[in-house]
């Protein structure tokens, strides 16, 4: 995943940048920030999303919910997927009833055909209020901590030989 700036995104040679080195094996996405006024879209940047697609560009709306322009930008854009942001998450330690907000937000962008990755999941308390939440895709300490590739690599295929002994 990329991080894409409005500046960028505005750029004319966007996707001549990147068509040379994409190859059939890449899973590559543009987190757009959520409070870039995604909803303000200037002619250059939708025909950019547009390529990006065509492309095989997935297009992610980063920090969901933490900006002004959630739902407009859900219509403007559409994300093949929105990350909501762990600001959200964060005060269900405190109060439960915080997880309504979470349940919303994923109700919203799943009527706009988005799927919902849910961020800053820290703690237990976190990782059982979020069950209630309609998502695609956890991340958070709570589930494990940054890890190198190798480590990635190794943990992976640990999981991969347990599930085979399971069958």
């Amino acid at each position: 995943a990329l991080n894409a700036s409005m500046t960028r995104l505005a750029e004319k040679a966007l996707l001549d940048q990147f068509q040379d080195l994409l190859r059939d094996y890449h899973k590559l996405s543009f987190e757009l920030l959520e409070t870039a006024f995604l909803d303000q879209l200037d002619t250059t940047s939708s025909f950019n999303l547009d390529a990006l697609r065509e492309a095989g560009i997935r297009l992610e709306l980063d920090d969901f919910g933490s900006g002004h322009s959630s739902i407009v930008a859900l219509q403007v854009i559409k994300p093949d997927r929105v990350k909501i942001d762990k600001s959200l998450v964060s005060p269900i330690d405190a109060s439960p009833t915080q997880v309504l907000p979470l349940q919303s937000l994923a109700k919203i962008a799943r009527l706009e055909g988005s799927g919902i990755v849910v961020e800053g999941l820290e703690t237990g308390i976190h990782l059982a209020a979020i069950r209630n939440v309609d998502c695609d895709v956890l991340q958070g300490y709570a589930l494990a901590m940054p890890l190198a590739a190798d480590d990635f690599a190794s943990l992976f295929a640990k999981e991969q030989q347990r599930k085979y002994r399971e069958q």
